[in-house]
């Protein structure tokens, strides 16, 4: 993989894990504020992406013959 695609897959991984983090100290100091389906929805999306962007690193690492 080239070290611009690399450093693009790094950025978007470490935003949506900081994205994650943020929003379950949300949740931890039960904010009233963020308390709607919004935050929810913005967790799991963020999630989610963070699993399908390690999948797209990782699988032309197996499946490399």
């Amino acid at each position: 993989m080239e070290f611009c695609g690399f450093l693009i897959i790094l950025i978007v991984l470490l935003l949506n894990v900081l994205i994650v983090n943020y929003v379950r100290k949300l949740e931890m100091i039960t904010c009233e504020c963020s308390d709607e389906w919004k935050r929810d929805y913005i967790k799991l999306y963020s999630l989610i992406t963070i699993i399908i962007t390690s999948l797209i690193c990782l699988i032309p690492l197996f499946l490399h013959t």
